[in-house]
């Protein structure tokens, strides 16, 4: 059985978070999977699929269990094994929790400057490439066609 709850507010989504200790993360595509990082952040261990939006947070056997995109007896058997064994559960619970303070803005922020300040570099290096040595291309054209 299960309670669906439409758009819950914050407050209460956070006491779902917290009331659950199995997050079960589905979804074929992700641009950012937020209601994974939002579980991890609240102490839920995760079975989730390897979408692209689960990858930076979901590290299979550490931080959660990964199936494939449609495998649904794997994500199954992750599941079951998450219920049955408390160790296992604990252990990926908090190892999620602790890998997901990575995600934080002031490293977030670091990082995308880093990645502009590279993206100028590479940038420079190319175009004073491209001014040191000019190429000349030239073709053969046949105009004999059968």
């Amino acid at each position: 059985w299960y309670i669906y709850h439409q758009r819950p507010d914050k407050i209460k989504l956070r006491l779902l978070y917290n009331q659950a200790a199995i997050f079960v993360g589905s979804s074929i595509e992700e641009g950012w999977g937020l209601t994974l990082g939002e579980s991890i952040q609240c102490g839920c261990a995760v079975a989730c699929t390897d979408n692209k939006g689960y990858q930076a947070m979901a590290i299979n056997n550490a931080t959660a269990l990964v199936s494939r995109v449609g495998d649904i007896p794997a994500m199954a058997k992750n599941i079951i094994n998450l219920i049955e064994n408390d160790n296992l559960r604990h252990e990926i619970a908090e190892k999620g929790n602790s890998h997901i303070k990575n995600f934080d803005v002031k490293s977030a922020y670091e990082k995308f400057k880093k990645g502009k300040e590279n993206d100028y570099v590479f940038y420079e290096k190319r175009n004073r490439f491209r001014t040191k040595k000019k190429r000349t291309y030239s073709f053969n054209v046949s105009t004999n066609i059968k």
